[in-house]
């Protein structure tokens, strides 16, 4: 048998979908606004050395580029994106990409 999807039922579903109910803490399963989930560390996760992770963020895309202009990095990995489409000033992003490390 199926249901007639109403208005309040859309609204609903597109509610969990999105993750809204989730973050209310009222769909099932989800954890009450008061006591947040705690992640385990990445170290855990991933089954390296305590430590060994930094719990500092990393770089943005435009501060990447920056490091790679004043050789603060020397190699980058980009996977899935063309960050000369994507970041403004798309000349200076390939400049940056194809400079040689210390040059």
């Amino acid at each position: 048998m199926r249901v007639p999807l109403t208005r309040a039922r859309a609204l609903a579903v597109s509610a969990l979908a999105f993750g809204v109910l989730g973050a209310l803490g009222i769909a099932p399963g989800s954890a009450g606004a008061e006591e947040p989930p705690v992640p385990p560390p990445p170290d855990y996760e991933y089954d390296v050395l305590p430590g060994s992770i930094s719990d500092r963020p990393g770089l943005t895309a435009i501060e990447l580029v920056g490091a790679l202009e004043c050789d603060e990095l020397k190699v980058v990995w980009i996977a899935a994106t063309d960050p000369v489409a994507s970041l403004p000033n798309a000349e200076c992003v390939r400049a940056s990409l194809q400079r040689p490390p210390g040059g």
